[in-house]
């Protein structure tokens, strides 16, 4: 006769011993869901720091708003509402699109609460605004205040064509 078992190892206890109990199991459960719950709210980022990512984008593209401008020789405006944001071109005695890769009609990846944007000499805008950019080196300082899902971020001029988010 063949033995069915391994001497030592038979019988009810060692049947349940094998195993996790079902108890086991959801203490094991709970945990991941606490540990993934806590990374995901840390991984997205806060109303600020996207706030702040757009403010960036937006200051690559004043940089080269600018530089194109100089470049081609032509006035080329940036205008913006709190949902939308592009740039224009003067030719011909009129405001049309930029047709450029990079300057090209852009969003807020949701409408702002507020825009402003202050230049000297010249009274604040809100809601819409218009910044200018010339065949000059030398260009006002511009201050833009963007805000959104109560974060409010600054873009101010450094120099000539060059910008920072505060």
């Amino acid at each position: 006769m063949m033995p069915t078992s391994v001497p030592g190892n038979s019988g009810p206890r060692a049947a349940a011993g094998a195993g996790f109990t079902l108890l086991e199991m959801l203490v094991v459960i709970v945990i991941i869901g606490i540990v993934s719950g806590l990374v995901a709210v840390n991984a997205q980022p806060s109303p600020r720091q996207l706030l702040a990512q757009q403010a960036q984008r937006l200051v690559w593209l004043l940089q080269g708003a600018h530089d194109e401008a100089r470049l081609r020789g032509e006035l080329i405006a940036w205008e913006a509402t709190p949902q939308a944001f592009r740039f224009v071109i003067r030719e011909g005695g009129r405001w049309l699109p930029l047709r450029d890769d990079v300057l090209r009609p852009g969003n807020w990846g949701g409408p702002l609460a507020a825009l402003s944007v202050a230049q000297p000499d010249q009274p604040a805008q809100a809601g819409n605004a218009r910044v200018l950019f010339g065949r000059e080196a030398v260009e006002p300082t511009l201050e833009i205040v963007l805000q959104r899902d109560g974060a409010a971020v600054r873009i101010v001029t450094l120099a000539p064509g060059r910008y920072v988010v505060q």
